[in-house]
């Protein structure tokens, strides 16, 4: 929760810098906020698919998210 703090703060100041939102998605992913950390990779993912880092860590964020996104799929239909 502090890494958490500390990369939110960071990102008021510079909310456009990439390397602190993958930062920040890292924790929470690390920290099991899968939710929130799959949403703090999609956009970096959308922005740039080709970085296999970020877009890993997407996979492992949506993979880990309770109920899995195809359940959540489905139950919004």
């Amino acid at each position: 929760a502090e890494a958490v703090r500390f990369y939110e703060k960071l990102l008021k100041d510079d909310p456009a810098n990439a390397d602190l939102q993958t930062r920040l998605a890292e924790v929470l992913l690390w920290s099991g906020d899968y939710a929130a950390a799959a949403a703090r990779f999609e956009p970096l993912v959308a922005k740039d698919p080709g970085d296999l880092t970020r877009a890993a860590g997407y996979v492992a964020a949506l993979a880990n998210v309770d109920p899995p996104l195809d359940e959540q799929l489905r139950l919004a239909e």
